[in-house]
């Protein structure tokens, strides 16, 4: 369909200067019209009104087969076009305004990926041969918009032909209605002067990844095999790498800089083994590394980096200032809290509720030992005692024992629940029970009546079932 091979020098003359170039363009666009969908479809619009409008895919560039090209073929092609000399991965801008109304994406068939623009002027586009579509189906585009970036693309592989894009156009309907072999020189509605440098694609290789990037000023590509392949093979710049990590952690980012705006900077965080690969080169220390996450817990003033190889760190005043007053996310449902009167540290999922688990030193440590709020009770714990017993007992999410006077006081002597063990199944109480339906008796466990009945409570000790009340069982 395309010959990136073939250089026809025609293709490159445009129309003479006395030429009408509109009027050329409204004939060529009734008889194409008239043929296709009969003359009494054709209104204005449809009438070649984008003339002398269009842009280029790729800006001046050369013309390596051209739309005539094309259709002097043995056999004719069967989409003529206009084919222009492009390196891998050099941006294609639309033509005109319009949307995107068909892409394809896959290697496959002789047109590889492509993208087809319908214009606001009733026009249809197609570039083929495509590295990647930048634009999704059903995208309303504007003239000179990014939607695609050129390739090799066809016959199944990334280098079906050598590099370049083909571009196809359509009067006033699209290939479905008209034939694919019934398109128009785009040449023809190319802009006199576009002002559209060509952009030079220049190559560039990562070293801690073997990665080699395709590089216009407006766009940045990492090519896979196929596609350098495609591409020539290109012999490769080292990338303007830089190395960095934050001086309390020894993860190593790799940010590669391809120009001022940061849109444009590529960021890794890098392996040992990918360290290795690019010579171990010494990092230096930065205020801010992309990827890393800023965060505050609930009920703390302290804000915490995770850095993009999970190490956490408690940030100081200065280091916040050095990052550039990073934003940061208020976890406010998640904290740490610490008991006053015991010591133990949880961290809590639900703060508002209480919900959490103990953590150990490790896991503190691990998290950048943030400072606690440190409290005499936990947000939905409880004191208790056993019926029949004295005894006070504390359950939290880090602790559930017993407490002693001094440690209830500290809570400020808060009255324990009252807790029953039971109503429990046959032969399941573990200790002393009263007899169901035998007032004011209990049995002993293992006795008799433990396997015969089905206590309704049990007591922890038989001094407790005594002093709540109960005898033992004569039986």
């Amino acid at each position: 369909m395309c010959d990136a091979d073939a250089d026809e020098s025609p293709s490159t003359r445009r129309p003479e200067p006395g030429l009408s170039r509109r009027t050329m363009l409204l004939a060529a666009g009734a008889m194409l019209g008239a043929a296709a969908l009969g003359a009494d479809a054709l209104a204005p619009t449809l009438s070649a009104t984008a003339a002398g409008t269009y842009l280029r895919p790729c800006g001046d560039v050369r013309i390596s087969s051209s739309w005539q090209g094309h259709k002097n073929r043995k056999p004719p092609s069967g989409e003529p076009g206009t084919d222009y000399a492009v390196g891998v991965g050099t941006a294609i801008r639309a033509a005109t305004d319009g949307v995107i109304i068909d892409r394809k994406d896959s290697t496959s068939t002789a047109t590889g990926r492509y993208i087809a623009l319908r214009g606001d002027d009733g026009n249809y586009l197609r570039y083929l041969h495509l590295l990647s579509s930048a634009v999704a189906l059903g995208t309303r585009v504007r003239r000179g918009q990014i939607i695609a970036y050129s390739g090799a693309s066809g016959f199944g592989s990334e280098a079906g032909y050598g590099p370049h894009v083909h571009v196809s156009l359509w009067v006033g309907g699209t290939p479905s209605q008209q034939g694919f072999t019934r398109t128009v020189d785009f040449e023809n509605y190319v802009a006199t002067s576009t002002g559209q440098p060509a952009e030079q694609v220049k190559y560039y290789l990562t070293e801690y990844d073997g990665t080699v990037w395709a590089v216009t000023p407006t766009t940045i590509i990492a090519l896979n095999w196929s596609q350098w392949q495609a591409a020539g093979f290109p012999e490769p710049a080292p990338a303007p790498t830089d190395y960095v990590r934050y001086a309390w952690s020894s993860t190593i980012s790799a940010v590669t800089i391809f120009g001022t705006d940061q849109s444009r900077w590529i960021w890794r965080h890098v392996t040992l083994d990918e360290w290795n690969r690019a010579g171990r080169p010494e990092p230096r220390t930065a205020g801010w590394i992309k990827d890393s996450i800023y965060y505050q817990w609930a009920k703390s003033d302290q804000v915490f980096v995770q850095d993009p190889g999970g190490v956490r760190h408690a940030l100081t005043y200065e280091e916040w200032r050095a990052s550039g007053f990073q934003p940061f996310e208020r976890r406010t449902t998640q904290g740490f809290v610490k008991l006053s009167w015991d010591g133990s540290l949880a961290f809590l999922t639900d703060f508002a509720n209480g919900k959490g688990t103990p953590i150990s030193y490790q896991q503190w440590e691990a998290e950048g030992f943030p400072t606690p709020t440190v409290a005499a009770r936990f947000p939905g714990d409880q004191v208790y005692r056993f019926n029949g017993e004295d005894t006070v007992w504390y359950a939290g999410p880090t602790v559930n024992r017993t407490i002693n006077h001094s440690e209830w006081g500290v809570m400020g002597y808060p009255t324990p629940a009252v807790r029953r063990i039971g109503p429990v199944a046959l032969n399941t109480c573990p200790v002393w029970a009263p007899i169901k339906g035998y007032a004011g008796i209990y049995h002993v466990p293992g006795g008799r009546h433990y396997n015969t009945t089905h206590p309704e409570e049990c007591f922890r000790t038989e001094s407790a079932a005594v002093r709540a009340g109960y005898r033992r069982s004569a039986r």
